[in-house]
């Protein structure tokens, strides 16, 4: 899968089958928003220099679920509700403005 994903420079899910905790792995794209959506990556404390990891900010996050939503003819419930999550939790927190733009 991952191979695959690499080659079309899509996605792939990692498993930690102890906990059973799935990661949703994303490559970077050629486009200027994702460009722009790494930089605002954030790094977890937790991680080191041997096994570095970035997570999508929140407003990232919100942005794609509703990318995907419209793509999925916005029937999608999981996506929606996944919008409305990160809104409920994070709320003023979020960058209205870069949302906007």
């Amino acid at each position: 899968m991952i191979a695959e994903a690499l080659e079309r420079r899509s996605s792939f899910n990692v498993i930690h089958l102890a906990t059973m905790l799935k990661l949703d792995v994303f490559l970077l794209r050629a486009t200027a928003y994702d460009r722009e959506a790494f930089q605002r990556a954030q790094a977890l404390s937790r991680t080191t220099e041997a096994m570095p990891a970035v997570f999508a900010s929140a407003e990232d996050v919100v942005l794609h679920k509703l990318l995907w939503y419209r793509m999925g003819d916005e029937v999608s419930e999981r996506q929606w509700h996944d919008v409305l999550g990160v809104l409920r939790v994070q709320g003023d927190l979020l960058d209205g403005a870069y949302l906007r733009r």
